[in-house]
């Protein structure tokens, strides 16, 4: 059983659709950073075509939007779950498997880990937010 009480909630996740040349990234984290926006979890993707996607947590979801807007070819919001797990084996079997036991698709996951001990999070773009809290709750 997960014991960080607290540690999953639901977040608003930005995906920017970039055009594949220097410096695209650097000028949405400048307009990201003029905005004052803090970025929580990163997930860049491989290219497709002529563009790029990167996948982030922002502290303020608007202003994201409102700052990527004018520089990035594309900009979407799309409802996440973020679970922050222990540091030990079967940690994440554990979520994957009451997802899945709530008929709750994982449509994909990226994470981070910190120093070996401490909790690590992950972004979890799943089929159905609301039901994967419930599936969650209590872990």
């Amino acid at each position: 059983m997960i014991d960080h009480k607290g540690m999953i909630h639901a977040a608003k996740q930005v995906t920017v659709f970039l055009t594949d040349k220097p410096g695209e990234l650097a000028r949405a984290f400048a307009a990201l950073a003029d905005a004052n926006v803090n970025i929580r979890a990163l997930s860049g993707n491989p290219k497709a075509g002529d563009h790029g996607t990167v996948r982030f947590v922002p502290d303020d979801v608007d202003a994201a939007v409102k700052a990527l807007t004018p520089v990035v070819l594309a900009v979407r919001v799309a409802d996440v779950l973020i679970i922050q797990m222990p540091d030990r084996p079967r940690a994440l079997l554990e979520v994957t498997e009451r997802l899945a036991s709530a008929s709750v698709n994982i449509e994909y996951v990226y994470g981070s880990v910190t120093d070996p001990g401490l909790p690590s999070s992950a972004v979890f773009k799943v089929s159905d937010p609301e039901a994967g809290l419930k599936a969650l709750a209590g872990m």
